[in-house]
């Protein structure tokens, strides 16, 4: 009776240090996913304990998993295919054997999908209600910008959706945005100078025959220039033949200017701005004629 109990007591404790010493090794593995960690534990024939043949199997919680991808998709299929059992495939590409056995089910019957699921990420900002209200709005004016949809979807939601949410939700739908063209009617008018690529026989009678489309504004034969940039290209002519020796080339023109340009002092701009109050009250003198500037 003493030894039974003796070798009881024995056989408990190599169940714990074997339970503990399996522990150990699942921890110092945590590589491996948890759903294949199991231990073995064999149990003494004692009164009440299990068989010698039965066994403990420790099993791990299963964690949430991202997607799989379409090359682990085609590993499961290859390996199924060829004969390999869900557990064995499952180790072999590291998911668990729900997955083995829903992908290759939906291979077996053809209904399996290379895409996402759609409940990945976040929720849209437009359910299907919305995206149908969306599209009334969009059909009872086809003119409305994205703000104006946008101000009309949080009027009657509760919750409100931004520019960006309705924009993407349109290029979805197919709609491309669009550009109101203005056409011109026929009561323009034209207005240019007396210079002589404008007053040459060619451009009269194209005007002539153009003239139902618009109206060119008759302009005085000696009327002066408003413009400020007519006294900074007088003045860029002026530095540029005072200098020496002179520029004999293009490049060598170009460079003179834009050197001119550059060297211009800041006051010249500031004169030429403050003078156009005298500009115009001399214009109106003149009645339209030479001003003298």
């Amino acid at each position: 009776m003493l030894n039974r109990i003796d070798n009881t007591q024995s056989s408990h404790i190599n169940v714990t240090t074997t339970y503990f010493r399996r522990q150990r090794e699942i921890t110092n593995h945590r590589r491996q996913p948890l759903h294949t960690l199991h231990s073995t534990v064999q149990w003494s024939v004692y009164k009440g304990c299990p068989r010698a043949s039965e066994s403990i199997s420790i099993v791990g919680v299963m964690q949430k998993r991202s997607d799989l991808s379409d090359v682990q998709k085609g590993m499961i299929i290859g390996f199924r295919a060829k004969g390999g059992s869900i557990s064995e495939t499952a180790n072999f590409v590291n998911c668990s054997r729900a997955a083995v056995i829903k992908v290759y089910r939906a291979w077996k019957y053809s209904t399996i999908q290379n895409q996402r699921r759609g409940t990945c990420g976040a929720p849209r900002a437009l359910d299907d209600r919305g995206e149908r209200r969306l599209r009334r709005c969009v059909r009872a004016n086809r003119r409305a910008t994205v703000e104006q949809l946008t101000a009309q979807m949080n009027e009657v939601t509760t919750k409100s959706v931004s520019s960006t949410a309705v924009q993407r939700t349109l290029l979805c739908m197919g709609h491309r945005s669009r550009r109101l063209v203005i056409f011109p009617q026929n009561n323009g008018i034209y207005q240019q100078d007396n210079a002589r690529c404008h007053t040459a026989r060619s451009v009269c009678a194209w005007f002539e025959e153009h003239q139902d489309e618009f109206t060119v504004l008759p302009w005085p034969a000696n009327s002066s220039d408003l413009n400020p940039i007519e006294n900074l290209w007088d003045h860029l002519d002026r530095v540029v033949r005072a200098m020496d020796p002179q520029p004999r080339n293009l490049a060598q023109l170009a460079t003179a200017l834009e050197s001119a340009w550059l060297n211009l002092p800041v006051n010249t701009f500031r004169n030429l701005i403050d003078s156009l109050p005298a500009r115009l009250a001399a214009v109106r003198s003149a009645k339209g004629g030479y001003s003298g500037f």
